[in-house]
């Protein structure tokens, strides 16, 4: 946060950063430690780096790091959007957790890495887990949010003319859609999802719920059945590799 707060053309050494941080009682921020989480930030293009000093006299060089347009997104400041949920996401324990697992999901063959790790598939995990719903949901629409507001600002995109609905299948809490109907008041939106998911949903849309649809054939997938028996006829494919599952 001080980098930011230091403005975009400041440079600072590791040693300004570390002065910089509150204390937490009696605990100190260990500059080396951090010198080299700032490497780091800097091999994966979140910051810059300088050298200053005499290149003939080692001893006297200084790094100076500075922030690129990249760090905004990391860091929890008003008014700007931030990945931070995200973040959270890919780190909380209920992810990270069956990755200790791969091993044996290969070479025995067992069961997937997130039932060996929480007992229960993800999707069945998550009916129990508020918590971790509330992680998941936060997470999903953080980048989400970042790409459809540049959509929706940008003066010529006409993606949404001539509709009348918008349907979204796995749309989550509808967040997304939410934000195209905030700024397209003609659509009606319609989402499709996981009763716990839905039942936090934003109020401006319909939400469906998947476990409520009567007279589905097992091997008719959710996007043939809402094209084939629905009125939404006109939805369409996504990515069509079984990211929210409505294809397969």
């Amino acid at each position: 946060m001080c980098m930011t707060s230091a403005g975009p053309s400041a440079a600072l050494t590791t040693i300004d950063i570390v002065v910089s941080i509150p204390k937490k009682g009696d605990k100190f921020v260990d500059a080396q430690h951090l010198e080299i989480i700032l490497r780091v930030l800097v091999a994966h293009g979140v910051l810059t780096e300088e050298l200053i000093g005499r290149a003939e006299s080692p001893t006297s060089l200084q790094r100076r790091y500075a922030t690129t347009s990249t760090l905004k997104f990391l860091v929890d400041v008003q008014d700007v959007d931030s990945l931070i949920p995200m973040v959270d996401l890919l780190m909380d324990s209920v992810t990270v957790t069956p990755l200790q697992f791969i091993q044996e999901t290969v070479l025995d063959n067992i069961a997937e890495p997130f039932v060996l790790a929480h007992g229960k598939k993800n999707l069945k995990y998550m009916e129990i887990d508020k918590r971790f719903i509330k992680v998941l949901n936060e997470g999903m629409a953080s980048h989400a949010q970042i790409f459809v507001k540049l959509l929706l600002d940008h003066e010529h995109y006409r993606g949404f003319d001539g509709l009348n609905s918008l349907v979204d299948v796995g749309g989550g809490v509808g967040t997304v859609m939410a934000m195209i109907l905030e700024k397209h008041h003609n659509l009606r939106g319609i989402n499709f999802d996981l009763s716990h998911v839905v039942a936090n949903g934003a109020l401006i849309l319909e939400h469906v719920r998947i476990e409520e649809l009567k007279d589905v054939d097992p091997q008719t997938s959710l996007l043939n059945y809402i094209c084939d028996e629905t009125d939404y006829k006109g939805t369409k494919r996504g990515c069509g590799e079984g990211g929210c599952g409505s294809c397969v």
